[in-house]
Protein backbone atom coordinates (compact mmCIF):
# COMPACT_ATOMS: atom_id res chain seq x y z
CA UNK A 1 0.00 0.00 0.00
CA UNK A 2 2.94 2.74 -0.88
CA UNK A 3 0.90 4.38 -3.42
CA UNK A 4 -1.08 5.69 -0.45
CA UNK A 5 2.00 6.44 1.94
CA UNK A 6 3.94 8.60 -1.31
CA UNK A 7 1.13 9.51 -3.82
CA UNK A 8 0.84 12.75 -2.41
CA UNK A 9 -1.82 15.02 -2.86
CA UNK A 10 -3.06 13.35 -6.36
CA UNK A 11 -3.64 10.26 -4.25
CA UNK A 12 -5.51 11.96 -1.20
CA UNK A 13 -7.77 13.57 -3.81
CA UNK A 14 -8.66 10.96 -5.84
CA UNK A 15 -9.34 8.84 -3.14
CA UNK A 16 -11.22 11.81 -1.63
CA UNK A 17 -13.42 11.66 -4.48
CA UNK A 18 -14.18 7.96 -4.45
CA UNK A 19 -14.88 7.99 -0.95
CA UNK A 20 -17.49 10.82 -1.46
CA UNK A 21 -19.10 9.30 -4.40
CA UNK A 22 -19.32 5.85 -2.24
CA UNK A 23 -21.10 8.00 1.10
CA UNK A 24 -23.46 9.82 -1.75
CA UNK A 25 -24.71 6.38 -2.70
CA UNK A 26 -22.91 5.67 -6.20
CA UNK A 27 -21.65 3.07 -4.97
CA UNK A 28 -18.07 1.57 -5.21
CA UNK A 29 -16.64 1.09 -9.55
CA UNK A 30 -17.54 -1.97 -11.15
CA UNK A 31 -14.28 -3.02 -11.50
CA UNK A 32 -13.15 -2.98 -8.01
CA UNK A 33 -15.69 -5.71 -7.68
CA UNK A 34 -13.19 -7.98 -9.23
CA UNK A 35 -10.96 -10.38 -7.79
CA UNK A 36 -7.62 -12.01 -8.79
CA UNK A 37 -6.40 -15.38 -7.25
CA UNK A 38 -2.73 -15.60 -6.81
CA UNK A 39 -0.85 -19.13 -6.82
CA UNK A 40 1.33 -18.38 -3.52
CA UNK A 41 3.97 -21.72 -2.53
CA UNK A 42 3.16 -22.21 0.88
CA UNK A 43 5.87 -25.23 1.20
CA UNK A 44 8.19 -26.93 -0.57
CA UNK A 45 9.49 -26.16 -3.78
CA UNK A 46 6.44 -25.51 -5.52
CA UNK A 47 6.52 -28.50 -7.79
CA UNK A 48 3.19 -30.25 -6.61
CA UNK A 49 -0.04 -28.34 -6.55
CA UNK A 50 -0.26 -29.08 -2.77
CA UNK A 51 2.60 -26.93 -2.20
CA UNK A 52 0.11 -23.59 -3.17
CA UNK A 53 -2.10 -22.12 -1.59
CA UNK A 54 -4.30 -18.98 -3.06
CA UNK A 55 -4.33 -15.32 -2.02
CA UNK A 56 -6.59 -12.63 -3.27
CA UNK A 57 -5.89 -9.38 -4.98
CA UNK A 58 -8.05 -6.73 -5.00
CA UNK A 59 -7.96 -3.21 -4.92
CA UNK A 60 -6.71 -1.67 -1.26
CA UNK A 61 -9.09 1.57 -1.33
CA UNK A 62 -11.83 -1.01 -1.46
CA UNK A 63 -10.65 -2.42 1.79
CA UNK A 64 -11.04 0.95 3.93
CA UNK A 65 -14.84 0.73 3.17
Amino acid sequence: MKVWKFGGKTVEEWARDICNRVWKGEGWPEVWKEREIVPVIKKGKGKMVEEYRGVILMPTLYRLR
